[in-house]
């Protein structure tokens, strides 16, 4: 070290940039992973309703650049006008256990049932749960979904 301490200053400058350096690729790496979720387009095409049961409709389009599972299970939720909230409407239909396997560059439709009394005029909104599958192993039905895509409409 000299007596102004020069050497000192520019060890603490290369730390500091070291960890700005790190900073950023974590950044970079969080940016990657949220432009995955902006490669699946879920709209909703048609909402069927006949006495309890209804029937929503969702044509999944998958444009990223990996395949992705949808559950057949997808959560349905009616607006509760006198407490200001959603909640959960329970589903008297089995649903089987599906998973729904979308390839990369590929789109369907996708339809999701539900039986209930409760089903009457309103608002609701479905929440659809999807992920990505990174290797071939991954692609069973045990593995979890890591993103939901919620979907409002009006019956």
């Amino acid at each position: 070290l000299d007596r102004r301490g020069r050497h000192r200053v520019y060890g603490i400058v290369k730390l500091v940039d070291k960890n700005l350096d790190e900073l950023a690729g974590e950044l970079v790496k969080e940016e990657k992973n949220q432009n995955k979720t902006k490669d699946i387009n879920m709209t909703l095409t048609s909402v069927a309703s006949y006495n309890n049961d209804l029937t929503v409709t969702v044509h999944i389009k998958n444009m990223g650049t990996q395949s992705v599972k949808i559950g057949a299970d997808a959560k349905l939720y009616r607006w509760n006008e006198e407490k200001s909230e959603y909640y959960e409407m329970n589903n008297d239909q089995i649903v089987p256990a599906i998973v729904y396997m979308i390839e990369k560059n590929q789109e369907q439709d996708v339809q999701f049932r539900y039986s209930s009394s409760m089903i009457q005029t309103g608002h609701y909104r479905i929440c659809v749960e999807w992920s990505g599958n990174e290797t071939e192993e991954q692609q069973s039905e045990n593995i979890g979904f890591d993103k939901t895509v919620i979907l409002e409409f009006d019956v």
